[in-house]
């Protein structure tokens, strides 16, 4: 959870992929919400 080259589209800074972490972890969430449920 440290090195992330994929995640970043681009945005110049790269100081922005607290979305695509909040994003990449409520998808994993779901997923494994319904894989126990």
């Amino acid at each position: 959870m440290s090195t992330s080259s994929s995640a970043t589209g681009g945005a110049g800074d790269g100081k922005q992929p607290s979305k695509v972490v909040v994003y990449v972890v409520a998808s994993a969430l779901l997923t494994f919400v319904s894989v126990l449920a």
